[in-house]
């Protein structure tokens, strides 16, 4: 995988193709599952080969990893199943994974979901948090003012991967509390929750009336998407700005009340 992967960084191909596949790689489960909840089987199948196309091209564990727990939340994760219910499951499998680790010498699910999840984005926040300690902070020059100005740390995701581990071939990519801090130092870490707060509101919005099979892999898939990258990279390269397009245009059942005030399912009554 890592071989695939490495490959594919040398792959030359104009620009819009490069965000049509990032935006595939994304937004391809969310179609699927769609489908499925609408029973058009053959074309959720139809997805779900070009999602394995894809994976096999890129070598990105996301794009695979993402709907295939798409699939199990759309065959389990039904209208009956409480959220405590779900939060109670993460917590379990989080514990047997650790467990699994720490008995039996055996690392296959505790590094693919806790390491994963919980583990490398921390210690790579603390990496960020270091380097940032000794350099000039970005201000976007590597992002959103790119085009105006010189940054010294080009490619910073490759340069944190060398000061952490000494490899400059590893991708140190991280969101959240990296990418605010090399921004905008602790202001950022300030600031950024309420631009993060704003934007999980409108994804909020953009799913009421959906299946709950769907609000689930776009739980899924954001997580994954802000853990792993930048807000600007989210918005633009993981495709969050189209995803908010694509969920409005799915058609849904609102009561009159709830239409009105956009409000998300939480399995609470709405005010009269």
């Amino acid at each position: 995988m890592y071989d695939i992967r490495a490959e594919a960084r040398g792959f030359e191909a104009p620009f819009p193709i490069n965000y049509l596949v990032s935006f595939a790689d994304n937004l391809l489960p969310v179609l699927m599952i769609y489908l499925l909840t609408r029973r058009r089987w053959l074309f959720a199948c139809a997805v779900m080969l070009v999602i394995f196309i894809n994976f096999s091209i890129s070598g990105q564990k996301q794009s695979l990893f993402v709907p295939m727990l798409g699939i199990i939340g759309f065959f389990a994760f039904k209208e009956y199943v409480k959220t405590y219910a779900l939060l109670l499951g993460c917590i379990l499998f989080t514990v047997a994974c650790v467990a699994q680790a720490y008995f039996y010498d055996e690392i296959a699910l505790h590094g693919i979901f806790t390491y994963r999840v919980l583990f490398i984005p921390t210690e790579l926040n603390y990496s960020y948090y270091s380097y940032f300690q000794n350099n000039r902070f970005l201000y976007y020059n590597e992002s959103l003012l790119k085009i105006f100005n010189h940054t010294p740390h080009e490619n910073i995701q490759f340069l944190i991967g060398e000061f952490a581990i000494g490899d400059f071939t590893a991708r140190a990519n991280n969101g959240l509390f990296s990418d605010a801090y090399m921004n905008l130092g602790f202001v950022g870490v300030l600031i950024y929750p309420v631009i993060l707060s704003a934007l999980l509101r409108v994804i909020d919005g953009a799913v009421v009336g959906l299946p709950k099979s769907m609000i689930f892999v776009v739980v899924v898939y954001v997580s994954f998407v802000l853990i792993s990258n930048t807000v600007t990279a989210a918005l633009l390269t993981s495709g969050l700005i189209f995803l908010v397009i694509l969920l409005y245009s799915f058609p849904r059942q609102l009561s009159g009340q709830r239409a009105k005030l956009m409000l998300p399912d939480l399995g609470m009554p709405v005010p009269k």
